[in-house]
């Protein structure tokens, strides 16, 4: 009869303890290993987080991102964990991060929390946000590579070329494809820049297409470009060089490529626009000429010459600021900006100047640009979306994808319009003779 009362007694006892045990807050430790890395390298953060019993449901961590940083979290990111605490055992979770500054600076965290959700015997599960300690690190630029541009730091880096078809007795007309490929270690593929540079030169074209990253050991950036050939002639494809700083040996090296000369057979390249050029320049020359010359005999036809030259520069400058040409220009600028709403007027003007009465959809099925599709879905999403902010400049990695993508649909779109110009204007298959 006694032990009922005291095995009553015990439970109480036990369930108070519980309780009081519940009571005490969680605890949110943090660790940075190390403190100062160079720019590009990674810190790696861990997150301890504590409570007397056990979770109710897994923590909600903050996404630890800071301003010219990428904030990631590897493989295996979490694990459960529990430590002894004035000796009672808490059950924990480990989650860890990787931060790898973009720029030479001291960056600090503060104001993040962790929502915490445990269990609380005998009682509803208790929910408390727990502040995480401010966290500061400092990412440098090792004394003597302040000359890399962009600054790369790894152990290893390599370059790759591949050139399909073969450049042997290439004629105009042939394409050959160029993929350049640079692997780096220690360093995600979003650091390295771009490898495949344009070219000016008269009868070749350039085509590129949107660069392929992906993380790892080593990270891999991947460029492909098609060149096109109009002309015969020699022709350079650009040499690549990757400047880095050897972590091992504490100096700057480089990964280079030499440039490839290519011999095509065939006729030279003769731009038409040009030589309309070239000839309207002259008969502009001539037009000149002949107003000095007619200015020595009178004065009166000097000021009569004067307003006709304005007008002509007037008419000039008004093609330009009405070309195609220069609405990509403003539109390039408008992503480089970052403003959901100039990108959007400016998209309409380019599609506009590009092809009267045509929509940028239509252009861009017509280029087979399917990435400038994608990104403008995602934009119109994000500007009629529930959770749409127009005053919100889009993040520098959208922007460059967007560029990317227009790039590729103005090239492709100019070519499709190039190939269509060049078969109506193709000779009759058989042309009538007069004798």
């Amino acid at each position: 009869m006694i032990l009922k009362p005291f095995l009553f007694g015990l439970a109480f006892l036990l369930s108070l303890v519980s309780a009081v045990r519940a009571a005490e807050l969680p605890v949110v430790r943090v660790e940075l290993s190390p403190e100062t890395v160079n720019v590009g390298q990674a810190i790696k953060l861990r997150v301890i987080t504590l409570v007397p019993t056990w979770f109710n449901k897994p923590p909600i961590y903050p996404t630890f991102e800071l301003a010219n940083a990428i904030t990631r979290m590897p493989a295996d990111s979490s694990r459960p964990t529990s430590e002894r605490i004035e000796g009672e055992s808490w059950s924990g979770v480990v989650r860890e991060y990787q931060i790898y500054p973009q720029l030479a600076a001291r960056y600090e965290m503060t104001g993040q929390i962790v929502h915490v959700d445990y269990a609380n015997p005998g009682s509803p599960p208790i929910e408390v946000e727990v502040a995480v300690p401010d966290l500061s690190f400092n990412a440098v630029i090792p004394a003597g590579a302040e000359a890399l541009d962009p600054f790369l730091s790894s152990s290893q880096v390599t370059l790759e070329r591949e050139i399909e078809p073969s450049l042997e007795e290439l004629k105009v007309g042939d394409a050959v494809v160029v993929t350049v490929t640079a692997r780096i270690q220690g360093m995600p593929a979003l650091f390295l820049p771009p490898l495949t540079a344009g070219t000016n030169q008269a009868g070749l074209a350039v085509y590129p297409k949107e660069p392929q990253l992906k993380d790892g050991s080593p990270s891999i950036r991947t460029e492909t470009v098609t060149y096109v050939f109009q002309g015969g002639g020699e022709f350079n494809l650009p040499a690549i060089e990757l400047g880095w700083w050897n972590e091992k040996t504490k100096r700057i090296e480089s990964a280079a490529l030499p440039s490839v000369l290519v011999s095509v057979s065939g006729p030279p390249f003769v731009d038409a626009e040009s030589s309309s050029n070239a000839t309207s320049g002259r008969v502009w020359i001539f037009q000149v000429t002949l107003a000095v010359l007619v200015a020595l005999g009178s004065v009166i036809a000097i000021r009569r010459l004067l307003p006709i030259l304005k007008t002509l520069h007037k008419k000039r400058r008004q093609a330009r600021l009405e070309s195609e040409r220069y609405a990509f220009g403003q539109l390039e600028q408008a992503v480089r900006e970052g403003s959901m709403l100039e990108i959007d007027r400016k998209l309409l003007n380019w599609a506009e100047r590009l092809n009267s009465g045509t929509s940028l959809r239509v252009v861009a099925e017509r280029a087979r640009a399917g990435d400038l599709l994608l990104e403008l879905s995602k934009m119109t999403r994000n500007r009629y979306g529930p959770e749409s902010d127009l005053g919100q400049p889009i993040d520098v990695e959208t922007r460059e994808t967007l560029r990317s993508a227009l790039l590729e649909c103005r090239t492709g779109y100019l070519r499709w319009r190039a190939e269509r110009t060049a078969r109506s204007a193709l000779p009759p298959l058989n042309p009538r003779v007069v004798r």
